[in-house]
């Protein structure tokens, strides 16, 4: 996995920080499970598309 990200990110790129621990949470603010990479409209999009999707299920549920 590790060297499609350096094939798909470039060479130059310093992953040494991705094989660390992450930093504890902050109160009330859930750990990173997805990492998006995109354009910035696309990104926005996605995150507004799940957003969505989300408070829909959560409406049907009740």
């Amino acid at each position: 996995m590790m060297a499609q990200l350096q094939q798909y990110l470039g060479e130059n790129l310093d992953t040494s920080s991705l094989n660390q621990p992450t930093q504890q949470p902050q109160a009330n603010r859930e750990p990173i499970k997805h990492l998006l990479i995109g354009s910035p409209k696309a990104v926005t999009s996605t995150i507004h598309y799940l957003q969505l999707t989300l408070l829909a299920l959560k409406r049907r549920s009740r």
